[in-house]
């Protein structure tokens, strides 16, 4: 039985496509069904600084997590990365009349707060996230009294980059929201701080950095904007659906015994490879929310030098 299995390696590569197929599908979904929790940052004194935690809305309990803090004074708009698990917020409140270079990441599991920090005169005045791909962007003021840009933020190296040429008035704070079933990002056409209402709102394209404005109606003036539906919170990637219909094949042959990989033997007759290589392990990178297609080639590849390096 052990020479039957041991001479399919072909078969074994496509069986290890096919599971990690599985996994991805399987976890994509969990991050579309999983159910959510509502997060705030919470002012518990009249001067003192505001806190992180989880709020029940059946309650209204809020608990904070960790011991972070931020500055008083006003509001904050927080937007969540779902392939990082962070929350992303401008250092200072809305109402601050001092622009900050940096802004703020948040562990919603630890409440830990890591300060980020833009370039010299490089204010984030709004924070969006694409909710698909993770990628962050702002609204950045670039001067004192100036327009504010469209463009994108590297977390990881802090570097802002503009796209396209459109500006924003100057003056406050924006709250982007993003849609990902048409790549744009909304938001009000004025700062909040404004005093003059406007009734046009602006769609921003992610890609381009084109700003259209959309005209409500009469003394119709949006002053605050949200959008709601089941693909807001994370979509999955593409080619989920032929993931799935093959990771029911995928999960006969784990169900079966009859698959073994780098990670470990999963037949129950043999004990001769049940130790994982960690090495192996380390090159498709760590497991995380969204498993990657480049993930699943890459596991391929490396099930099939496993299979090279410890044939009998």
């Amino acid at each position: 039985m052990d020479r039957f299995f041991d001479g399919l390696g072909q078969r074994w590569a496509r069986s290890i496509v096919i599971v990690a197929s599985a996994t991805v599908a399987i976890l994509n979904a969990q991050a579309v069904f999983a159910a959510p929790t509502l997060y705030g940052i919470v002012s518990t004194s009249t001067f003192g600084p505001s806190e992180f935690g989880s709020l029940d809305p059946a309650t209204g309990a809020f608990t904070r997590i960790g011991s972070a803090t931020l500055p008083a004074g006003g509001y904050y708009a927080p937007v969540y990365d779902p392939t990082r698990n962070v929350f992303y917020v401008t250092s200072v409140p809305f109402s601050n009349t001092t622009k900050s270079e940096f802004f703020a990441e948040i562990d919603p599991d630890t409440g830990v707060l890591t300060q980020h920090q833009l370039g010299f005169f490089q204010f984030p005045v709004g924070l969006g996230v694409d909710t698909t791909t993770g990628q962050l962007y702002g609204i950045v003021s670039t001067s004192t009294f100036g327009p504010s840009e469209f463009g994108s933020i590297d977390p990881a190296t802090d570097t802002y980059t503009r796209i396209g040429s459109a500006t924003l008035p100057a003056g406050g704070y924006y709250a982007p929201v993003y849609d990902p079933t048409r790549d744009v990002f909304y938001v009000t056409s004025v700062p909040f701080s404004d005093s003059t209402k406007s009734e046009f709102f602006d769609e921003i394209d992610a890609d381009t950095g084109v700003i259209t404005p959309r005209h409500v109606g009469f003394f119709q003036f949006p002053v605050g904007l949200g959008l709601g539906g089941a693909a807001v919170t994370s979509v999955p990637e593409p080619g989920s659906a032929l993931q799935l219909l093959a990771g029911v094949v995928g999960i006969a042959l784990v169900a079966s015994g009859k698959l073994v990989g780098p990670f470990g033997d999963a037949r129950p007759w043999r004990t001769d490879r049940a130790v994982p290589d960690p090495k192996r392990q380390a090159v498709c990178g760590q497991p995380r929310l969204h498993v990657t297609v480049a993930q699943v080639i890459c596991l391929a590849g490396e099930f099939a030098a496993w299979r090279s390096s410890s044939s009998d």
